[in-house]
């Protein structure tokens, strides 16, 4: 018997302006960008961006 249940999902926590994304499909950002300084969003969004993951939220497109 098959099932038609989507696969599990793995969530996971990142320190956006320290951690590498690596290996990743998506990341979900929701109201983090807004409490870092502007140095640190650069850093984060240069991150999300060498990650290869499609991100989602705050226009990261």
């Amino acid at each position: 018997m098959t099932s038609n249940r989507p696969p599990a999902l793995a969530h996971e926590r990142f320190v956006a302006d320290r951690d590498n994304f690596v290996g990743l499909d998506l990341i979900l950002c929701r109201d983090c960008l807004v409490h870092l300084s502007f140095a640190n969003i650069d850093r984060a969004v240069a991150r999300f961006r060498g990650s290869g993951a499609l991100p989602a939220g705050h226009g990261l497109s």
